[in-house]
C-alpha cells in the first residue's frame, strides 16, 4: 500500500526546498568571494551573478536587491564572528584574569584578522543601515555577555553593577581597536599590526581591570 493509498501526503517540495537551499547558499557564497576580492566598490547583483555562475534573475528570486543580501551576509558572518570568538575562550584553561582577558583580545584580534578583506567591506560605514547596525549591536551584546560571565569568576565579590561597568570599558578597548583596524579607515590604527592590536589593546583591557578592582569610581553609574 503506498502513503496515497494510506490516506498520508507525500512530501512533494521537499526536492525543491533542498535545491532552494542549495542555491541561496551558493548566492551567499559567491557573494563572500566578491566581497574578498573587489570589496564593497565591486559589489552588485551582476556581480554576484558572474561569480556565482547564476542568472541574476534567480538572485532577486530570493534577495530584493544588494542591501538584502548584504544583511544576509551580515547575519552569517556575525554568528561566525561570536561563534569563533566563544569557541576561543572557552577552550584555554584561563586561571588569571590576565590569562583571561589576553585569551579574549587574541579571539577577537584573529577572528577579524583571518578574514579581513570580508570583515572590512561588511563593516565599511557606507553600508552601515539600519538593519545591519542592529545585527552588529545583537551579535555585539551576545559577545559581551559572554565576557561578562567570564569575569564573574575572577572579581566574585564585586558588586554586580559595577562589574558590568568595567567589563563594558575593558570589552570597549579590546573590540573597538578591533573594528577601527578592520576599517582600514583610521590613521591611529593604521599603524598598529594586528599583532600589535591583539597584544597592546589586551594589556590595556587587563590594566584597566586591575585598577578596577581596587577603585571606587566617583561618578554615578548608568543603570543601562
Amino acid at each position: 500500500m503506498t502513503d496515497i493509498d494510506r490516506g498520508q501526503t507525500v512530501p512533494r517540495l521537499e526536492p525543491q526546498q533542498r535545491r532552494s537551499r542549495e542555491a541561496r547558499a551558493r548566492i551567499l557564497a559567491a557573494a563572500e568571494t566578491l566581497l574578498r576580492e573587489d570589496g564593497i566598490d565591486g559589489f552588485s547583483m551582476a556581480a554576484v551573478g558572474k561569480v556565482a555562475d547564476m542568472p541574476v534573475g534567480n538572485i532577486y528570486r530570493r534577495f530584493e536587491g544588494k542591501d538584502d543580501l548584504l544583511q544576509a551576509l551580515k547575519d552569517v558572518v556575525a554568528l561566525r564572528i561570536r561563534e569563533a570568538v566563544v569557541k576561543a575562550v572557552q577552550g584555554g584553561d584561563h586561571c588569571s584574569l590576565e590569562s583571561y582577558v589576553t585569551a579574549f583580545a587574541l579571539a577577537v584580534g584573529d577572528v577579524f584578522s583571518n578574514d579581513e578583506a570580508l570583515h572590512r567591506a561588511l563593516f565599511d560605514p557606507r553600508v552601515a543601515n539600519r538593519p545591519m547596525l542592529e545585527t552588529g549591536q545583537g551579535v555585539r551584546q551576545t559577545i559581551f555577555g559572554f565576557f561578562l560571565g567570564g569575569l564573574r569568576e575572577h572579581f566574585p565579590t564585586m558588586r554586580d553593577e559595577r562589574l558590568a561597568s568595567a567589563a563594558k570599558v575593558a570589552f570597549s578597548i579590546i573590540t573597538n581597536a578591533a573594528i577601527f583596524k578592520v576599517r582600514g579607515s583610521d590613521p591611529i590604527m593604521s599603524g598598529f599590526s594586528w599583532a600589535a592590536v591583539k597584544s597592546e589593546y589586551g594589556m590595556a583591557a587587563f590594566a584597566y581591570l586591575e585598577k578596577a578592582v581596587t577603585d571606587t569610581p566617583s561618578y554615578k553609574m548608568s543603570p543601562k
